[in-house]
């Protein structure tokens, strides 16, 4: 079976360890069973990573497209407790977090990280 995925001109998007430009076409076809995708605006660079809610996604990301170690990422269980002391940030999602961390569940830790960064970006918005 194959994944196809409908991607926008010159759009990039991480399949496992790589980075993909869809060029002019607007469908990629992979075969392969097991594959990390995430889409350009799903990605935060390292650049880009100015907060601690961005950093541990830029850190869990790169776990996610790494995805076929084993091995915790050296540097997110420090994130994640970070993240924990952090008082404006929720308790539930920072507590799902570290518990999609602790049992390598990288896309519900991203998508958690995703709704945090998205708090912080409505308090500090509402702050200015």
């Amino acid at each position: 079976m194959s994944l196809t995925v409908y991607v926008n001109p010159n759009e990039k998007i991480i399949l496992g360890p790589h980075v993909l430009s869809s060029a002019k076409h607007t469908r990629l076809t992979f075969f392969t069973k097991n594959v990390v995708l995430l889409r350009e605006s799903e990605i935060v660079r390292a650049e880009d990573a100015n907060s601690i809610c961005k950093q541990v996604y830029f850190v869990i990301q790169s776990a996610y497209a790494a995805s076929s170690s084993k091995r915790e990422p050296l540097g997110i269980a420090d994130l994640v407790a970070q993240l924990l002391r952090q008082a404006h940030c929720s308790n539930s999602l920072a507590h799902q977090i570290h518990q999609s961390v602790l049992i390598e569940d990288w896309g519900g830790a991203l998508s958690a990280t995703g709704k945090l960064i998205q708090q912080e970006v409505l308090l500090s918005s509402a702050q200015n």
